[in-house]
């Protein structure tokens, strides 16, 4: 007569219930958390480095992470390819650079850098996360729902950052660690 309703998990410390939370789901046991602080999951950390990316646009070594990262997954060979034929790695100006894989990764990053200039950065972050298929990434991950609740409390936040007036991209970041830090 028992169903996984009737049963609670508690422990001393939030950080405990990650494991146990893993393990009921890898054995198709629904599970819920509550009481836990938002964790950083890839979604989120990757989220984080594009926003850096993008408030910082010079930044060599953040466009590359971007670039081997979850979005575009490109690999360092391909960087190296890229330079090699010539290439850059820049988001300003993407005239006479070599077509390559990484070229189509920069010009969609650029994109979404020029889209941070004119707009407001929950629009725009709104925008990326449903071009690249984040949630539904996060949510068909382990712990899928928690994982695309966190990241739908990220967005929240930086559209409640937008409404009280900071629509920059980097009060966009400021408020996904604000976020990332409330208990």
């Amino acid at each position: 007569d028992r169903k996984p309703g009737d049963f609670l998990i508690l422990t001393k410390y939030r950080r405990d219930l990650e494991p146990y939370a893993r393990e009921l789901e890898a054995r198709g046991l629904p599970v819920a958390l509550s009481g836990v602080a938002v964790g950083q999951e890839e979604e989120i950390s990757e989220l984080m480095c594009l926003l850096e990316c993008l408030a910082d646009p010079t930044d060599s070594v953040k466009l590359a992470s971007v670039l081997v990262g979850l979005f575009f997954g490109l690999d360092f060979d391909q960087l190296l390819d890229h330079r090699v034929k010539g290439g850059r790695f820049t988001l300003a100006s993407l005239h006479g650079q070599p077509e390559t894989d990484v070229t189509q990764a920069l010009r969609r990053l650029n994109r979404w850098w020029e889209a941070t200039r004119r707009m407001p950065a929950d629009g725009v972050l709104a925008r990326i996360v449903d071009e690249i298929g984040l949630l539904p990434h996060a949510a068909s991950g382990p712990l899928g729902q928690i994982r695309a609740c966190a990241l739908l409390y990220v967005l929240d936040a930086v559209a409640s950052s937008t409404l009280e007036g900071n629509t920059s991209i980097a009060g966009a970041l400021e408020a996904v660690r604000l976020a990332l830090d409330a208990k």
